[in-house]
């Protein structure tokens, strides 16, 4: 079977989970599930030929997890709630490695250090000003602590605030409380997190 015909499936089967939603729900799920299961053996068929598909994706993430009882044939809901309990388990160590042990995340520990959502998401209703805050407090932006390592500047000292010529060094600490440079967006700033 070609894999280009195993993603044709998929797709008349969320369209077709679209249309049996107007059957009554019992009928509905009884039809999906035969053809899920179908499609899934299918899939299961293409991996034991060699070919990759969904199938061979799900036994990867078997392996990567390190799953128990590795036979997606005989999944239920308690194992499959087990299941993603271990992935956020495995996922949430990852985390909290890599935003330990990372210089470059040093500032987003300060301010995370667990696993939620943060509370600057519910303050910018806008998804741009979302962006922006994130990919400020994850060190991507054009403060020197971080052009610097793009410019070959190895010592963190060494990349001071060409603005304000504090010989400070010029990072997210230094934008946000001490640069007298940006003293009126930081006003602003402490004013629109104020109203909220």
């Amino acid at each position: 079977m070609d894999p280009a015909y195993e993603e044709k499936a998929l797709h008349a089967l969320f369209s077709l989970r679209k249309h049996t939603s107007k059957l009554s729900p019992v009928l509905a799920n009884k039809i999906f599930d035969s053809i899920v299961k179908q499609i899934f053996l299918m899939s299961a068929d293409l991996h034991s030929s060699g070919k990759s598909s969904f199938y061979s994706s799900v036994m990867r993430m078997y392996e990567y997890y390190n799953l128990p009882d590795c036979d997606p044939n005989v999944l239920n809901k308690s194992k499959i709630k087990h299941y993603i309990s271990l992935m956020q388990h495995k996922y949430i160590l990852h985390w909290q490695h890599s935003i330990q042990h990372s210089k470059k995340l040093e500032f987003y520990n300060t301010f995370k250090n667990e696993n939620t959502p943060s509370c600057y998401q519910e303050l910018a209703s806008k998804l741009n000003k979302r962006k922006e805050l994130v990919k400020f407090k994850i060190g991507n932006h054009k403060l020197m602590i971080e052009t610097g390592r793009c410019s070959q500047i190895p010592a963190r000292v060494n990349r001071r605030c060409p603005t304000c010529g504090s010989n400070q060094i010029e990072d997210e600490i230094h934008l946000l409380f001490h640069c007298p440079k940006y003293s009126i967006f930081r006003d602003r700033f402490y004013r629109v997190t104020r109203k909220h």
